[in-house]
């Protein structure tokens, strides 16, 4: 599976309204995301603010489109891992995740509040063999992963019930052309019957450019498409959605 995350200028808001261009505060680091900026059928719907201390803190304020707080996620990171994930309200009690890798620094396990809920992760040969979410010790759903022979790239995602009923099941398919990398995600049902696919189109540096989903008749019910500068960082992730739009801007100090 490929690696991939989304991360200009934006408008700064006056009063419910967004107004003028304005550049990110220059006392944070160089290069490091300062907003996002949302949007949904061209309206306004909030933005995010982040703050960074090195490489050990990033804390991101998310604000609705009254430019009120509506939640703080605090993340935590020790040698390059993500180890405590804390989100705060301003009316509600925080949520606490603990992330836990295992002796080969893969991710194994997150603790959801005081052991609340869980996920566990299992590997076998390197690779990611299955997840499971449980909840006060009983297991609720978890995902079976297979992988091609040839070149160990992902093949099929199972998803299980608490009962080990099959639900439904994603197969992958990679390809390239016109020296642009493609990934297709087919899901079905148990019963084999597919509800659509997911197609994902990366650039020769291993960008996403895009992403549509068909359902199984053919109607194109999303699309995802993502615009970069010249050094390789997100500007803008543009989306439709049954009929719907929606827009994030990032914007970089």
């Amino acid at each position: 599976m490929r690696n991939w995350f989304f991360f200009g200028f934006v408008l700064l808001l006056f009063g419910c309204e967004q107004d003028v261009l304005v550049p990110c505060n220059a006392d944070l680091p160089t290069g490091k995301l300062c907003r996002e900026y949302r949007y949904y059928n061209d309206e306004p719907q909030g933005f995010v603010e982040f703050d960074h201390a090195g490489d050990s803190l990033q804390v991101s304020r998310i604000f609705d489109a009254n430019s009120e707080l509506a939640k703080t996620v605090i993340e935590r990171f020790a040698e390059g891992r993500k180890t405590v994930v804390t989100e705060q309200f301003p009316d509600a009690p925080s949520r606490v995740q603990s992330w836990n890798y295992n002796e080969m620094d893969s991710l194994s396990l997150i603790v959801y509040g005081a052991n609340d809920s869980s996920l566990q992760i299992t590997y076998a040969e390197g690779k990611r063999l299955r997840e499971t979410v449980l909840i006060d010790d009983v297991i609720v759903r978890y995902r079976e992963f297979r992988y091609y022979q040839d070149d160990g790239m992902l093949y099929r995602i199972s998803e299980f019930d608490g009962n080990d009923s099959l639900t439904f099941y994603s197969n992958y398919n990679y390809y390239n052309s016109n020296g642009n990398a493609f990934t297709r995600v087919s899901r079905n049902t148990s019963e084999n019957e597919l509800v659509g696919r997911r197609l994902f189109t990366f650039s020769q540096l291993g960008l996403i450019n895009s992403m549509e989903f068909r359902l199984a008749n053919g109607t194109v019910v999303e699309r995802m498409d993502y615009i970069y500068d010249g050094a390789g960082k997100l500007n803008e992730k543009l989306g439709q959605q049954y009929g719907n739009t929606s827009k994030s801007v990032y914007l970089y100090n």
